[in-house]
C-alpha cells in the first residue's frame, strides 16, 4: 500500500504538471484577454499599456515560469473583470456545485443499482423491461434539453419550484432531476448486467442447493457485482464534473461550472486556469478515493 500511494503522488504530480501546460497552451489561443479589460474603443496605446501591465508581451517563457510559480502558491492573479482574486472566486463558488453533485449522486446511484437490480432478480418481468426502458432513455437524452424541459413541463405549471439560482430548499430539486436522469440509465445499465453474470455462477446454484434465502443469495452476489458496478459509477462521478457546466447553465446555478461559462464570455484568462486547474486536482482526489473503495467490496483487490 505505501508503495502504491507513493506512486500515486508520483503521477499526480506529473498530471498537474501536465495541466500546467494544457491549460498555459489553451489560455494563450482563446483571445485576446486584454479584450477584458479594455473597451472595443480603446487606442492601441491603451491596449499596450494593459499588456504591459498584466505581462502578456514578456517571452512566453518568462510567462509560463510566472504562471507555474503561481499555480504552486495558488496565486491564479486578480480578474480583470470583476478585480477579485481568481481562485477566491472559484473557491467561492465550488461549494455551490459540490452540493449539486452530491444531490444529483444521491438521487441517481441507489435509483440506478435498485433498477439494475430488481432487473436482474426478475429478469424479463414488467418492471424489468420498463426499467430497460428508462434507461435507454436516460443515456439518450440530451441534458441540456432535458433540463428545459423539465422547466417546462414540471416549474412553470406548479409555480413553487424556482426555475433558476438557489434560492429556497427546492432550487436544487430540478438541476439534479437533470443530471440524475443519464445516470441512473448507465447504473441501472451495468448493474443489471454484472448481477445477472454474477447469478450465473455455479456458486448461487450451490448456494440455492443449501437452502440460503434470496436475500442472503443476493447479498453475496452484490458483494461480487460491486468492483463492476463502482466502476461504472466512478466513471459517472467523473463524468458529472464536467456535467455540471451544462447543468448549472441551463439553471443559472451559481457554481464553478457557470463561472467557467462567463470567463469563456469575458475572457477572463485568469479565472479560466483557476477554475480548469481546480477541476483536475477534483478528479485526482475523486479517482484516488474511489480506488481506495474497492477494497471495501473486494478483499482480493490490492494495491502493490
Amino acid at each position: 500500500m505505501k508503495r502504491y500511494l507513493l506512486r500515486r503522488l508520483g503521477q499526480s504530480v506529473l498530471v498537474i504538471v501536465a495541466a500546467m501546460i494544457a491549460i498555459f497552451i489553451i489560455g494563450h489561443v482563446l483571445g485576446d484577454p486584454v479584450n477584458a479589460v479594455v473597451s472595443e474603443f480603446a487606442s492601441i496605446e491603451e491596449r499596450e499599456a494593459v499588456r504591459d501591465k498584466l505581462g502578456f508581451n514578456d517571452p512566453i517563457l518568462v510567462q509560463f515560469g510566472r504562471f507555474a510559480m503561481g499555480v504552486i502558491q495558488l496565486d491564479f492573479g486578480t480578474s480583470p473583470v470583476t478585480g477579485e482574486d481568481a481562485l477566491g472566486m472559484v473557491m467561492s463558488a465550488l461549494p455551490n456545485t459540490a452540493m449539486l453533485g452530491g444531490a444529483i449522486l444521491l438521487l441517481a446511484l441507489p435509483i440506478g443499482f435498485v433498477m439494475g437490480a430488481w432487473g436482474a432478480f426478475r429478469p424479463g418481468s414488467f418492471v424489468d423491461r420498463a426499467a430497460n426502458v428508462m434507461s435507454l432513455a436516460g443515456i439518450s437524452v440530451v441534458e441540456f434539453w432535458l433540463g428545459l424541459t423539465l422547466i417546462t413541463l414540471i416549474a412553470v405549471p406548479i409555480g413553487v419550484i424556482p426555475t433558476g439560482g438557489t434560492s429556497g430548499a427546492l432550487a436544487i430539486l430540478l438541476p439534479a432531476m437533470t443530471g440524475a436522469f443519464r445516470i441512473i440509465g448507465r447504473v441501472a445499465q451495468f448493474s443489471r448486467s454484472a448481477l445477472l453474470e454474477e447469478y450465473s455462477k455455479p456458486y448461487v446454484e450451490m448456494a440455492r442447493a443449501k437452502g440460503l434465502s434470496d436475500r442472503r443469495i443476493f447479498l453475496h452476489v452484490s458483494k461480487n457485482a460491486a468492483t463492476a458496478i463502482i466502476t461504472v459509477s466512478t466513471d459517472e462521478i467523473l463524468g458529472l464534473v464536467n456535467g455540471v457546466v451544462v447543468i448549472e447553465t441551463v439553471f443559472a446555478w451559481p457554481g464553478v461550472g457557470r463561472l467557467v461559462i462567463d470567463a469563456l464570455g469575458n475572457t477572463d484568462l485568469f479565472v479560466l486556469q483557476a477554475a480548469v486547474f481546480t477541476f483536475v486536482v477534483l478528479v485526482m482526489v475523486i479517482t484516488f478515493i474511489i480506488d481506495l473503495t474497492y477494497m471495501l467490496f473486494n478483499p482480493r483487490v490490492r494495491y502493490e
